[in-house]
């Protein structure tokens, strides 16, 4: 049996530099359980990752060659997938999407397994704050809002078309699976995301005077709304407390900050950007905040909740769409469309006492999550390897 797994779509290369992202992190997380797996069975898997491609150091052993075979590809649409018996996407974007109908017109014996994600461009609705993200005509809103619907429409005609040629669905969360049902899918499963972080020591708690937010460059993850809600909290509280803002470049940052809600003062005192980040670089940002903020408009799943927790961290999370889903009660939940209710979060995990409570939450809860996606992810590499 040969298997193809694409990372070609969850991965960007910058200067030769790798650029993974959540869908990367849940391929590698498969990858991990194949190679206990694969090493006594009869099995062949190739590894199909864009032109440039090299493991970062703390992934060499996971993309042995030994192992898996390494394929180097520029566009997916050129790629001889007739060796292989099944091809996995583990993260379908729209490119990906309209892709797969063609493979399996031109190799219909290969069976096409697939990951998706979320469905975002039919449920979420349009965030007229949105517009402070882009610059040039896209400030006025109306070009954006425009895209928006095509994009919307066009995904809606697209999705119906082009799911029934997988012939099995894996999904992240109840409320993604709920969200991608449709009348073409032959089959869909859903599974919790396997454990992505494994660096943290219980028995070891640090945390400095700053909160993290993670991936404030993309316009649903609600950096803008988040700013407000922080100056108001400094300004209200006089707090010290610094915030800390991975994954946004000087360009968005300057787009974001054309909004005149943001308090300037409190902004260059108190908050930090950093661009793209290695991850050695984010676990160290993880193991020494204070807390982490994930104030998203809507997930999938909600990754940066997963990795906050395995480091002990509590989170100011939304609890919108499949968020809740990741850590229960665990979690002091606030609306992410109100500026208040943020501001409020802040507040109520500035008390010590009460920050505290959540953490001790959070490890519990941890562990639970912990047994219940190493099932989960077994139960997955098992419906990979079976072809029926």
């Amino acid at each position: 049996m040969h298997i193809g797994i694409e990372f070609v779509s969850s991965m960007k290369i910058i200067n030769s530099i790798a650029m993974y992202t959540g869908g990367t992190n849940y391929a590698k997380m498969i990858l991990k359980a194949l190679k206990e797996t694969i090493l006594y069975k009869d099995i062949n898997i190739t590894l199909i990752v864009p032109t440039g491609f090299k493991p970062t150091v703390e992934d060499e052993d996971l993309f042995l060659k030994n192992i898996y075979k390494l394929e180097y590809v520029s566009n997916l649409k050129e790629y001889d997938y007739s060796k292989l018996d099944v091809i996995f996407f583990p993260q379908v974007n729209g490119s990906t999407l309209k892709i797969i109908p063609k493979v399996k017109a031109c190799y219909p014996h290969i069976k096409i397994y697939a990951t998706l994600h979320d469905r975002q461009h039919n449920y979420y609705k349009f965030d007229w704050y949105d517009r402070y993200y882009f610059d040039g005509i896209q400030r006025t809103g109306l070009p954006h809002f425009t895209e928006y619907w095509i994009k919307k429409l066009a995904f809606s005609h697209e999705f119906g078309k082009c799911v029934k040629y997988i012939d099995k669905i894996f999904t992240v969360s109840n409320f993604s699976m709920q969200k991608l049902m449709h009348k073409n899918i032959q089959e869909i499963k859903y599974y919790i995301q396997g454990n992505v972080v494994e660096n943290f020591q219980a028995n070891k708690k640090i945390y400095s005077d700053y909160i993290l937010f993670v991936g404030g460059g993309r316009p649903e993850k609600n950096l803008l709304r988040t700013l407000e809600a922080f100056s108001l909290f400094i300004i209200q509280t006089g707090s010290k407390t610094k915030l800390k803002v991975t994954g946004i470049n000087e360009k968005e940052k300057n787009n974001i900050l054309r909004s005149h809600k943001i308090n300037m003062k409190v902004l260059n005192e108190s908050v930090e950007f950093l661009p793209y980040v290695s991850y050695q670089e984010l676990a160290s940002l993880y193991a020494s905040c204070k807390y982490v903020v994930f104030t998203s408009k809507g997930e999938g799943y909600g990754l940066p909740i997963r990795e906050a927790m395995n480091y002990g961290k509590t989170v100011l999370a939304s609890r919108t769409t499949s968020i809740p889903e990741v850590a229960g009660a665990a979690l002091y939940y606030v609306d992410p469309f109100n500026i208040n209710s943020i501001c409020k979060g802040f507040k109520i995990l500035d008390n010590e006492e009460i920050l505290s409570k959540y953490e001790r939450y959070v490890l519990e809860r941890n562990e639970i999550i912990k047994k219940l996606s190493e099932q989960d992810t077994r139960i997955m590499v098992e419906e990979l390897l079976n072809e029926y």
